[in-house]
C-alpha cells in the first residue's frame, strides 16, 4: 500500500511505531514539526529583537491580552483567525503590529519551554548532550503556547488573506465535525465511571485509540472525507495544522494523566495491565516527545521490567531510541529512520557495526528486514 503521507523530495521522519493496536506506521507528530521547523527558524529570526525587548526582558512570558478572549477553560482557540490578518500583504499597520507581537510571544514561549526541559531533565540526571532546539518538535509548554505556536505562520501555499479565509469557510465546518467524533471517543472514559473503580487498563485502552484517532486523518492524506480524495495542497496544510494543534492538546492531556499512573503505581506491565493496555501506556509515553524528562523517567522503569519480559521489547527498543536521539542525536536500536527521496535511512546510530546485535538481543529483526517490510508496505516511496 502506497505510504498515505508522503512528501516528494523532502526528507521527514520515519518510526517503527505500532499503531493501536498492530501495525507499522508514521509519526505524525514529528513529520509534521519536520516540516514547519525550517521556516519556524525564519519566524524566530524576525521575531527576536522584539521578543527581546517587550517579552524576555521580565523573564517571564505572558500569554497576549488581545488573545484572551479566544482563551476558554485554558484553551486557546483560534475562532476566527483575525488575530492573523497581518500575516498576509495588504495588512495595516495595526495589524502587522499586532501579528509580529504575537510571533514575538510565540518565539519567547518556545525559548522558555526549551529552558524548563532542560532543568527537567537535570533533575532527572539525564546529561544533555544534543541541543533541545535541534529538535523537529517543541519540547513541553503551556498548552496556549503550544497552541498558538501552530499558527505562528501561515499555510505556506495559501498567499492571500481572501485565500485564507475561503479556506477557513470551506474546511473548518467538516474538521469539527470531525473533532467531534474525537471528543465523543474521549467521552467514553465516562461509560466505566459508574463502580467507583479505577480501571486504569481500561483507560488506557480509550486514550490509547483516542490517540490514534486524532491521528489518523493525519496518515490518510488528510481525506477526511473518508472517499478517497487527495486534499489540495492548500487544503492540506491547512488541515494539518488545524487537527495537529489539536493532537498536541491530546497528547499533553495524556501525558499528565499516564504520569499521575506512573507516580502511584509504576509503569503499566504485561501482567498488572494485559498486554493491550500495558502496549497502549507506551503509545502515550512515546507521544508525549514534547516532554523528554517523563520519557525517560519512563524508559529508567521499563529497563529492569524489558528484562524480565514485562514491556513489549520491541516498544522498549522504540522508546530507547526516542530518548537517546532527543538527548544525544543518536539511537542505539535504529528505529528512527528518514525518508529522503524515496529512501529509508537510518538516522544516526552509536556503533552502528553492532546494532543487529543489540536488535537480535531484544528479539526484534535486523535493520534491513525492518527497511525491507517497510517498503513492502509502501512506505517511503
Amino acid at each position: 500500500m502506497k505510504s498515505p503521507y508522503r512528501i516528494s523530495g523532502t526528507g521527514f521522519f520515519l518510526f517503527e511505531d505500532l499503531s493501536f493496536p498492530a501495525s507499522n506506521s508514521i509519526d505524525i507528530k514529528t513529520i509534521f514539526m519536520g516540516k514547519i521547523m525550517k521556516r519556524w527558524s525564519v519566524v524566530s529570526a524576525a521575531a527576536g529583537l522584539l521578543m527581546t525587548f517587550s517579552l524576555a526582558k521580565a523573564g517571564s512570558v505572558s500569554f497576549p491580552s488581545e488573545l484572551q478572549s479566544y482563551v476558554h477553560d485554558g484553551h486557546f482557540e483560534v475562532g476566527d483567525f483575525a488575530w492573523m490578518r497581518g500575516a498576509f500583504p495588504r495588512a495595516n499597520d495595526e495589524q502587522k503590529k499586532r501579528w509580529e507581537h504575537l510571533q514575538a510571544y510565540s518565539t519567547a514561549c518556545l525559548k522558555e519551554a526549551t529552558k524548563q526541559e532542560t532543568e527537567a531533565l537535570l533533575r532527572e540526571g539525564e546529561k544533555v548532550s544534543h541541543s533541545l532546539e535541534e529538535r523537529p518538535y517543541i519540547p513541553y509548554a503551556d498548552e496556549k503556547c503550544s497552541a498558538l505556536w501552530f499558527w505562528s505562520s501561515p499555510p505556506q501555499n495559501v498567499k492571500t488573506w481572501l485565500e485564507f479565509k475561503t479556506l477557513v469557510t470551506e474546511e473548518s465546518t467538516v474538521i469539527r465535525a470531525y473533532l467531534t467524533a474525537v471528543e465523543e471517543t474521549q467521552k467514553a472514559e465516562n461509560l466505566i465511571d459508574v463502580d467507583g473503580k479505577e480501571h486504569e487498563s481500561e483507560r488506557l485502552l480509550i486514550r490509547g485509540v483516542t490517540d490514534q484517532t486524532i491521528r489518523r486523518p493525519l496518515m490518510n492524506g488528510l481525506d477526511l472525507t473518508g472517499e478517497g480524495h487527495p486534499a489540495s495542497v492548500q487544503k492540506n496544510e491547512f488541515r494539518t495544522m488545524f487537527l495537529a494543534e489539536r493532537m498536541e492538546e491530546i497528547d499533553h492531556a495524556n501525558t499528565r494523566w499516564l504520569q499521575q499512573i506512573v507516580a502511584s503505581k509504576g509503569w503499566p506491565t504485561l501482567t498488572q495491565a494485559g498486554s493491550v493496555p500495558s502496549k497502549a501506556a507506551w503509545l502515550l509515553v512515546q507521544h508525549a516527545d514534547d516532554d523528554i524528562a517523563f520519557q525517560a523517567r519512563a524508559l529508567k522503569l521499563m529497563t529492569p521490567l524489558a528484562k524480565k519480559g514485562e514491556v513489549n521489547q520491541s516498544n522498549y527498543a522504540l522508546l530507547t531510541d526516542r530518548v537517546s536521539i532527543a538527548l544525544t542525536g543518536h539511537q542505539i536500536y535504529g528505529s528512527q529512520m528518514s525518508c529522503t527521496k524515496g529512501r529509508l535511512i537510518p538516522l544516526p546510530i552509536e556503533q552502528s557495526t553492532d546494532v543487529n546485535q543489540r536488535r537480535h538481543a531484544l528479539g526484534i529483526g535486523t535493520i534491513e528486514q525492518k527497511i525491507s517490510e517497510m517498503k513492502d508496505e509502501g512506505i517511503c516511496r
